[in-house]
């Protein structure tokens, strides 16, 4: 019996929960240059997959800590996306071989969760304010909504990060578009985005859901960053975390939505406009949650060190 964790090298927060499981760890680091030694074999008479020589029948629960892979360092040329592609393909294939084992959480259901407009469409039937929302690569459908609803927010369809000429990664955050902002819609054909009615807020809320136990923060932007509309660029001291409940009924909800999709974790954001109303954002079901551990001193690593155990 053990847990196998499927994890990039970087991995710095794996250790907040191994150092509560009670069995053995099997880390498998997919972007590893050489790639692990990970084998799928039929011998005649029985199948066996196996990494590192260790047959992956003894893996009795497997921890999915990441969603989409990212290579910072790439080289030119065709045959090295082919390498690239069959490194992927072989950690896919565990997908379906270890069925038997639990997943934290399956990742076929954490692409389908990923899905941002079945998220709100998710939402909406389970009782939760959204924003007015567009998803679209249509110039003219994104003059129009804007003129509808004034003042909007844009953000990327794809969670991607991206590399400059220096080779600095770089994020695009979610950013504020004015009735009368100057913005070129005339790309969207090339690159379609997420267009949302901006919410005057109170305050952002992270809320981690874990099994059926509910955690959340509450994210004020102070400084530099007040008002603003993205608090992820947020540096030390621009960013006040609390410790908060959401309603009882709310919280209801955010463990129907992850039940809703099959997944044991989900990273749910949400907002509290200055009309009293929690607006849901979006859900990220391999989201970071040691900025809430820590800023809402929750049990958060424990709680998914027992679904793993």
């Amino acid at each position: 019996m053990c847990l196998l964790v499927i994890t990039l090298t970087n991995d710095r927060t794996l250790q907040e929960v191994t150092k509560y499981i009670d069995k053995p760890i099997v880390r498998l680091n997919i972007d590893d240059i050489p790639f692990p030694k990970l084998s799928y074999e039929w011998n005649g008479n029985k199948f066996r997959h196996s990494l590192d020589n260790l047959d992956l029948d003894s893996v009795t629960s497997v921890w999915f800590r990441i969603a989409n892979l990212f290579y910072t360092k790439e080289k030119a040329g065709s045959y090295e996306m082919l390498n690239r592609a069959c490194r992927e393909e072989m950690v896919f294939q565990l997908y379906g071989l270890l069925e038997k084992a639990r997943w934290v959480s399956n990742p076929y259901r954490i692409k389908r969760a990923d899905n941002k407009q079945l998220q709100l469409e998710t939402a909406k039937c389970l009782g939760m304010t959204i924003p007015r929302t567009l998803v679209t690569s249509s110039p003219e459908e994104a003059i129009r909504f804007r003129s509808d609803v004034g003042k909007i927010v844009v953000k990327p369809v794809a969670k991607q990060m991206l590399i400059n000429s220096e080779g600095k990664l770089l994020a695009i955050f979610t950013n504020r578009i004015g009735l009368e902002d100057p913005v070129d819609f005339s790309l969207l054909p090339i690159s379609p985005a997420i267009f949302q009615e901006e919410i005057e807020r109170v305050f952002d809320i992270r809320t981690i859901v874990v099994g059926d136990r509910v955690f959340s923060i509450s994210i004020t932007q102070v400084g530099r960053k007040t008002n603003d509309v993205d608090y992820r660029d947020g540096r030390k001291g621009e960013l006040i975390y609390s410790r908060i409940e959401l309603p009882a009924e709310l919280e209801s909800r955010c463990v129907a939505f992850v039940r809703n999709f099959g997944l044991k974790f989900s990273a749910m954001d949400f907002i509290l406009g200055t009309d009293g109303i929690y607006y849901f954002l979006e859900n990220n079901p391999t989201g970071s949650w040691i900025f809430v551990q820590n800023g809402g001193r929750h049990p958060i690593a424990q709680e998914i060190a027992k679904l793993l155990n």
